[in-house]
């Protein structure tokens, strides 16, 4: 079938959102508080994290000290590099994504403080899983699965009209599911907490155990034709409300038949235990659905296609009505809202707090309603307003504290965040007074986003609050569906660069959205720069562009770089950036007369260091250093701000140490980094191969801080959790005092031949991370530690798999987005992409001695050339270069 129908592009749409503490929030890099929510696109299910302007304030702080002090370059004739914060508003950042076996129908969420929440889906054909998120392998598992359809379930029924709905309880100790709008089935949660009076740990993050559900027997109340469900607050068991109607009717027999619509809410005890809460009969015939009110206030409110109803225990049912059909379609007392005229057919809503909710319409008006009660807690009143447009909604959630995320199908979804401030306190005489000139102003300032609304006070009705509300939308998703127009065409501009004779470039025109959100969409594959300029550069290897702080222009962008190397297999042309044409340059004290292997910047820009096949160029603007190496060529190299490995072609391994204030590279013991890393054993090199096909990268930790009274290794790298950073100018003051400043960890990510992967801390070499297999690409990297006299008898099982992937390429990039975490891609020589991103997980790491950290892949769908003999000399003229550009992008060439 996938030969036949392929799905490209995912939906894009958005059908339930709700926020969530789902997503493991602590890095290995780094700890940090966020929110996050969870929603559903028809089968595919995605988290996305809130970062405010405050936590990416913090972040930047911290890596703009790490950077003042891992290279003090305030004393140095070239300027030091700073970091432009460019997240001055909040966002949403997609952090998981998993591919489901069926469309989501319904999504919900056990919440259990202090431990990450479970998520309860139900698809179709009324099957119910709950999943959790396991930090072992940083996905999701699931934890049960439930079925309901059996034939004394369906009771006769052969096809499925409704949607099956789940709500779980506020306080999660149990969750129903509506099934065929006729049986509720009680899924029982107990929190492990309660039972052994203790939290779990991290490993055992199942923290509900699910018992086997039990079916309502709806004929005890004469239950049928359910719309729909929702668990109360402030009750003492799990008390549920169902929304049903007895005898159905529709607006041409209202004559015979109205408000035939009830309320009933039925404490579940147990399957045997059920109790009656409250019942109110004679409801409008066009009630939709229900909704929750938060305590103190509790109840629940009805939403009809043309009223807005409050019910609760004890309280006289209040209602009130917003168009002039709601009086003419029912008996129920209802009282006008002249204010509004509105419809809540396909409406979302959305409590901000215990009095103030939104409701927005499907019309993309969104209301600002509150709830004024008197002193016996009854409810006398609604007020509501208009305030802002937005997009036609499809579901609403809030996210932290002052903001909300508006879901659409037709629509980009927004995240909106919101304000509200309360003014002095107006007599109310005052108010009274106004002229009908002022309350037009009010409804323009409405018009405006920002909303006024009267709060009344309960002790004193001569004095009431007036609140202003300000909303301003942060982010959005991008939404390309629903598709109703789709017409395929060739680009107005395309490069030659990108022209391919074989293969049409063509691209596709939707016509998406509905109404006020419809647009215009353009797909297209791949990626299309306009290219501003071309050379012919035939036969090439490698591409580098570097910068050179010494000979730095004010007048020049920071991001411009000054050298452009081109490598070729027996020569490197070198190409002067600082003029607006690019040009060869005549005279340089770099090597042009070899291949160029690396090339790379050190000591943030300080120095530019040129490897190729017989030793290494050190050029700082001045000068010019020439290392020769013995004992055979160079066959790769990798770099830190401080540290140069290079790889030999007899199997050794050089490890490089740059100084500061001579700027000359200085070797590190070799003998002792022989013995460490194992080139005795002859894993550098084998009959299948060279060094040449030898992966590693060397990547400097970001997570440098002044910790306070704390000599524990493991604290050292990896912070804690309620740490914080000192001031900017504390920081400074102590380098210039000239303190001891705290060392930078420097890792070298190394894989072997045989696929191992192998991380070493520098300068000691010590092993502190193995993984078997890596080269396999394995859903999840584990690692092991291994001492010096396990480590050899460790390294000779490799011959186990006599032709493992070879691994030709390996770069380790941490991303602003990432928060601390790292990425690892690597490409094999058969052409596949593996990338993994780190993730904290310490139960393993003292048992094994490895740092506490495991890699989760990440799933894509990029596919790579594919390279027919990974062994010739010249196999890297095909082998795709991954350029680091900076810590936000990451850009993936191919030789030409």
């Amino acid at each position: 079938m996938f030969g036949v129908c392929h799905q490209y592009l995912s939906s894009s749409v958005i059908e339930i959102a709700l926020e969530d503490n789902l997503y493991k929030s602590q890095g290995y890099f780094c700890s940090y508080e966020s929110k996050e929510i969870c929603v559903a696109r028809n089968d595919v299910l995605e988290i996305y994290r809130l970062i405010t302007s405050t936590n990416s304030s913090k972040r930047e702080s911290s890596k703009s000290k790490l950077r003042h002090h891992n290279v003090t370059t305030h004393n140095k004739g070239y300027p030091k590099i700073t970091l432009v914060n460019h997240n001055e508003a909040a966002r949403l950042e997609l952090v998981y994504s998993q591919r489901l076996h069926g469309n989501i129908e319904s999504l919900a969420k056990a919440s259990n403080p202090g431990n990450l929440d479970s998520i309860i889906l139900a698809f179709g054909d009324y099957k119910v899983s709950v999943i959790h998120f396991e930090m072992s392998t940083y996905s999701f598992g699931t934890k049960s699965m439930h079925w309901f359809e059996d034939d004394e379930i369906k009771d006769g029924l052969v096809s499925r009209h409704s949607r099956p709905i789940v709500k779980v309880d506020s306080l999660s100790r149990c969750a129903a599911v509506l099934c065929y709008n006729r049986c509720l089935a009680i899924l029982p949660l107990t929190r492990l907490d309660e039972m052994n009076n203790s939290s779990p740990t991290i490993s055992n993050l199942r923290s509900f155990i699910v018992y086997p559900s039990y079916e309502v027997n709806g004929a005890l109340h004469k239950i049928n034709n359910i719309r729909d469900i929702e668990f109360l607050e402030a009750y003492f068991h799990p008390t549920l409300a169902i929304l049903y109607e007895e005898e159905e009717t529709w607006a041409g027999r209202l004559a015979v038949k109205e408000d035939t619509y009830s309320v009933i809410a039925i404490a579940v005890q147990s399957e045997d235990a059920k109790s009656l809460a409250f019942r109110v009969n004679n409801l409008p015939f066009d009630c939709l659905r229900l909704q929750a009110v938060p305590q103190p206030r509790g109840g629940v409110l009805v939403y009809t296609a043309n009223a807005l109803l409050y019910l609760n225990q004890n309280i006289t049912p209040y209602g009130i009505s917003l168009n002039s059909l709601a009086e003419r379609s029912t008996r129920f007392p209802l009282e006008p809202l002249p204010s509004v005229v509105a419809t809540l057919e396909e409406s979302v809503s959305l409590f901000l707090n215990a009095d103030v909710f939104l409701i927005s319409l499907k019309s993309g008006d969104i209301l600002l309603a509150v709830m004024t009660s008197d002193s016996g807690k009854s409810v006398p009143r609604f007020e509501m307003r208009r305030t802002i447009s937005s997009v036609i909604p499809s579901c609403i959630c809030s996210v932290g504290h002052n903001h909300i995320f508006l879901g659409s199908r037709v629509g980009d979804s927004l995240l909106i965040s919101y304000e509200s401030v309360v003014h002095e306190l107006v007599a109310l005489g005052a108010q009274n007074n106004k002229t009908d000139s002022e309350e037009k102003g009010q409804f323009c300032e409405a018009e405006e986003q920002e909303d006024e609304l009267l709060v009344f006070e309960t002790d004193d009705q001569d004095l009431f609050h007036r609140i202003s509300y300000n909303f301003k939308v942060c982010d959005s998703i991008i939404n390309i569906g629903p598709v109703v127009g789709l017409d395929v065409g060739e680009p107005e501009f395309l490069s030659e660069e990108f022209a391919d004779p074989e293969k049409l470039a063509l691209e596709l025109v939707t016509c998406s959205g509905y109404g006020k959100n419809g647009c215009l969409c353009v797909l297209q594959e791949g990626v299309r720069p306009i290219v501003l300029m071309s050379h012919n550069y035939s036969a090439g290897t490698s591409l580098w562009a570097e910068r050179l702080w010494a000979i730095y222009d004010p007048q020049k962008s920071s991001a411009q770089h000054d050298f452009l190397f081109l490598s070729k297999p027996d020569s490197t042309m070198l190409i002067s950036t600082a003029e607006s044409d690019f040009s060869e340059a005549e005279k340089t004290f770099f090597v042009t007369q070899e291949s160029t292997i690396h090339v790379c910047n050190m000591l943030n820009g300080a120095v530019v260091v040129q490897v190729f096949k017989t030793g290494l160029l050190i050029y700082d603007g001045e000068t010019c250093n020439t290392v020769r190496v013995g004992g055979g060529g160079i066959a790769r190299s990798c770099n830190s701000e401080t540290f140069l490995a290079l790889a030999l072609d007899n199997a050794h391994l050089l490890l490089f140490e740059i100084n500061e204030n001579t700027k000359m590279l200085n070797p590190l013991p070799s003998e002792e980094h022989s013995r460490r890393i194992g080139r005795k054993e002859g894993l550098l090199s084998s009959k299948r191969g060279s060094p040449n096909n030898l992966a590693l990268v060397l990547y400097v930790s970001l997570t440098v801080i002044v910790l306070k009274e704390n000599d524990s290794d493991d604290e050292f790298l990896y912070g804690t959790a309620d740490e914080e950073l000192p001031d900017s100018k504390e920081f400074e003051g102590k380098n210039q005092q000239g303190d001891e400043p705290t060392p930078v960890k420097t890792y070298l990510f190394l894989v072997r031949l045989n696929g191992d992967l192998e991380i070493r801390l520098l300068p000691e070499g010590s092993l502190c991370f193995l993984v078997r297999g890596m080269a396999h690409g394995p859903r999840v990297l584990v690692g092991t530690g291994a001492s010096d006299h396990e480590e050899a008898s460790c390294f000779r099982r490799w011959k186990i798999d006599p032709n493992p992937p070879v691994i030709t390429e390996l770069l380790v990039v941490s991303f602003e987005c990432l928060h601390g975490d790292i990425v690892l891609l690597a490409i094999t020589h058969s052409g596949d992409l593996f990338v993994y991103r780190s993730y904290s997980f310490t139960e393993t790491a003292t048992e094994f001695d490895c740092l506490p950290l495991r890699f989760r892949r990440i799933e894509h769908e990029v596919t790579l050339r594919k390279m027919d003999n990974y062994e010739d000399e010249f196999a890297s003229l095909f082998v795709h270069q991954l350029v680091h550009y900076n810590r936000d992008f990451l850009f993936v060439l191919s030789g030409l």
